[in-house]
C-alpha cells in the first residue's frame, strides 16, 4: 500500500511526463481547466481512476498493429484540487499548475462559478492566462536553446 504523499508524486511524475494542463475555451465561449494523461496502459488508467477519479476514454488506431490509447481526464474543480496537492512533486509541469491555480484566483475575483452565465469582463481577464498557457503547451523545437 503506498502512502497518499508516494500517489501524489508516482502521478506527478506520469503528469510530467504523459500529461497535458490546460486553460482552455469551453462550449459557449466559457473558459475551463483540465488534466490529462495519455498512455496505453490500462493498468495506469485503472490505478488513476482507484486514485484520483476522473474518466477513462480508449481510443483504437485504425492501424491494427498499433496498441490502444487511453485517456484519463479530469475537469474543473477536482483539476484545481489534485494540482494543488501535486504542485510540490511537478517537476516539468509547473508553471502550467500555476497558471491553472491563477485562473481559478482570477474566477473567484470574478464571482464566476460554474453555474454562471458567460462574462465577458473575466474572459477579457482571462485571455493573458489563456496566451501563457498556449505558449508553455506549444508543441515543437523548444524557443531556447541549450549552451
Amino acid at each position: 500500500m503506498v502512502t497518499q504523499q508516494e500517489a501524489l508524486a508516482y502521478f506527478a511524475g506520469i503528469l510530467d511526463g504523459e500529461g497535458n494542463v490546460e486553460v482552455h475555451y469551453r462550449h459557449h465561449n466559457t473558459i475551463g481547466t483540465r488534466l490529462t494523461i495519455s498512455n496505453t496502459s490500462l493498468e495506469v488508467m485503472n490505478w488513476l481512476l482507484g486514485n484520483f477519479d476522473g474518466t477513462v476514454y480508449a481510443r483504437r488506431s485504425e492501424n491494427s498493429s498499433r496498441k490502444t490509447i487511453y485517456n484519463w481526464r479530469i475537469s474543473g474543480e477536482k483539476a484545481r484540487d489534485l494540482l494543488k496537492l501535486v504542485l510540490p512533486y511537478l517537476v516539468i509541469k509547473v508553471e502550467q499548475a500555476k497558471l491553472v491555480l491563477r485562473f481559478w484566483e482570477l474566477r473567484e475575483k470574478w464571482g464566476v462559478t460554474p453555474r454562471s452565465r458567460k462574462n465577458e469582463g473575466f474572459v477579457v481577464a482571462a485571455e493573458p492566462l489563456l496566451y501563457a498557457m498556449k505558449v508553455l503547451n506549444k508543441v515543437g523545437e523548444p524557443d531556447i536553446s541549450v549552451g
